[in-house]
């Protein structure tokens, strides 16, 4: 695992003991970059890191920014701002699926947290007409029975292109701890102009939010 903290912001003593911490229920050494830029992350994309944690101000800019420079990277990475509280422990996992095929490869990194940390993950599903999210949600159940891990269902009343948005709204309510989330495939006219979904998510969040680039070599867990 890695920190990386931007060179505007110090983190705080009490972040990193946290992340220290899960890094061992995880069994992965961990290292700390101080005074980081977001141009760094391009340096990692073929790094054999299970996750990184990016530690940075609330800012439109600065998030739009490690966005940008994550693209490529085959490891989740997770955004901790300072308006989001990082948690002693991690102990429910708030995980949006929508129709999207490649939705169901952050399942694993929920179900890592359901098995190293013992957290209860909760489903949030979109309200979409068609099945195709249905679908990915019933494949992830698979991967979470295998390992007898504890999660439930909660059904959104956004579809599919809002529902991270909605599942951020929910996080107090269900106490979640942690929201993890796919980011954009490609970036549209709208994402150019506005930011892309994952950038409102992470602005709106108070809670972390672990994204998963969409790529057919994401890095793997160990069973």
């Amino acid at each position: 695992m890695k920190i990386i903290c931007d060179n505007t912001i110090t983190a705080k003593q009490e972040q990193l003991q946290i992340l220290e911490s899960l890094a061992t229920k995880w069994n992965r050494q961990i290292t700390i970059e101080q005074g980081a830029v977001p141009e760094d992350l391009s340096l990692l994309s073929e790094a054999d890191l299970a996750l990184i944690f990016l530690i940075l101000p609330n800012n439109r800019k600065k998030i739009r920014q490690y966005l940008e420079c994550a693209r490529e990277l085959r490891m989740p990475y997770t955004f901790l701002t300072d308006q989001m509280q990082m948690p002693q422990n991690v102990k429910k996992v708030l995980l949006p699926i929508g129709f999207l095929e490649e939705e169901v490869g952050k399942a694993q990194y929920a179900a890592a947290f359901g098995r190293f940390c013992g957290a209860e993950i909760t489903i949030v599903q979109p309200n979409d007409y068609g099945s195709r999210a249905e679908k990915n949600i019933q494949k992830s159940i698979e991967l979470f029975d295998k390992f007898e891990l504890n999660y439930n269902i909660v059904k959104g009343k956004k579809d599919s292109f809002k529902i991270e948005q909605e599942a951020a709204s929910m996080a107090s309510n269900l106490q979640a701890d942690i929201l993890i989330m796919s980011s954009s495939r490609d970036y549209g006219l709208d994402d150019i102009l506005f930011g892309p979904k994952e950038q409102h998510v992470i602005q709106k969040s108070h809670i972390p939010v672990m994204l998963v680039n969409p790529r057919k070599d994401l890095y793997s867990l160990c069973d």
